[in-house]
C-alpha cells in the first residue's frame, strides 16, 4: 500500500492485510518538509540576531 494517506482509509478497508510501503517519492517529500519546517523555525528564532549582524556590518 502506498504512503499517501488518501489512498490509508479506503485501502485498508478493502485489504485489511496490505501492509503500507515507504517508496521513495513519499520518504523524499516527508524528509523536505520536516527540514523546511525546521528551517523556519530556526529562521523565525533567530530574526532579532540576523538584524542585529545585518547592522553591526559597517563597524
Amino acid at each position: 500500500m502506498d504512503l499517501a494517506q488518501v489512498y490509508h482509509t479506503w485501502i485498508s478497508e478493502c485489504f485489511p492485510a496490505a501492509i503500507r510501503i515507504a517508496d521513495r517519492f513519499h520518504v523524499h517529500g516527508y524528509v523536505i518538509e520536516c527540514v523546511q519546517g525546521v528551517r523556519k523555525a530556526v529562521q523565525s528564532r533567530n530574526i532579532g540576531f540576523r538584524i542585529k549582524c545585518r547592522n553591526m556590518e559597517g563597524i
